[in-house]
């Protein structure tokens, strides 16, 4: 399923299964708080759409909903029989980040580097790739039966490249 052609009603479903993927991870509903809010805000998108009355919705916290909602449906559609624990665990660092990405800081960023890197492992899975998640490197990824190393990064500033990339060069790997 391409989610870019995917309807709201889609993406609210992707993300119910999704949070019951991580409640069987071991995630308690208060931290699933987010995911719900992203639920009630496409739905009220839908209900209005559908009444022909989209003054009622708050156009950039529910266009964020969407856009994070369709990263989240990626996710779960990649990583869906991924091991739920280590899901959780990568999923309660997810939503502890700021709801909007105005809000992020240098030090709050860690929440959407974090779904980024499940981004990159989750469409690597869904192309076939075998995909393990360590600590460090972010992915690991078996092509062939070569292992690649993949850190994933999302710079906050363009300062912070260079050393990034020096970093990741001398970084020991696994």
């Amino acid at each position: 399923m391409a989610l870019l052609r995917s309807n709201y009603g889609e993406i609210i479903e992707l993300l119910t299964l999704l949070a019951a993927r991580l409640r069987t991870g071991g995630l308690q509903e208060a931290e699933l708080t987010r995911l719900r809010s992203h639920r009630g805000r496409i739905d009220v998108l839908e209900r209005a759409r559908l009444a022909g009355n989209l003054e009622a919705v708050d156009l950039d916290q529910t266009l964020w909903s969407l856009i994070e909602s369709a990263e989240f449906s990626d996710i779960y559609l990649g990583m869906s029989n991924y091991d739920p624990r280590s899901l959780a665990r990568k999923f309660k660092l997810i939503l502890k980040g700021p709801d909007h990405p105005r809000s992020e800081t240098e030090t709050t960023s860690l929440a959407r580097n974090t779904a980024f890197e499940l981004n990159v492992a989750g469409r690597l899975r869904t192309r076939g790739f075998d995909v393990s998640l360590p600590h460090n490197p972010d992915v690991v990824c078996t092509v062939g039966d070569v292992r690649v190393f993949l850190q994933c990064k999302r710079p906050f500033s363009d300062r912070n490249i260079r050393r990034n990339i020096t970093k990741g060069r001398t970084t020991t790997r696994p």
